[in-house]
């Protein structure tokens, strides 16, 4: 249960703070 709220999380997050680190 906790891993897939914090693996959502993680997803969620994605597109704003992991794309951008990504990108960069």
């Amino acid at each position: 249960a906790k891993t897939s709220i914090k693996a959502d999380k993680v997803l969620l997050d994605a597109p704003c703070s992991g794309m951008g680190v990504l990108s960069k």
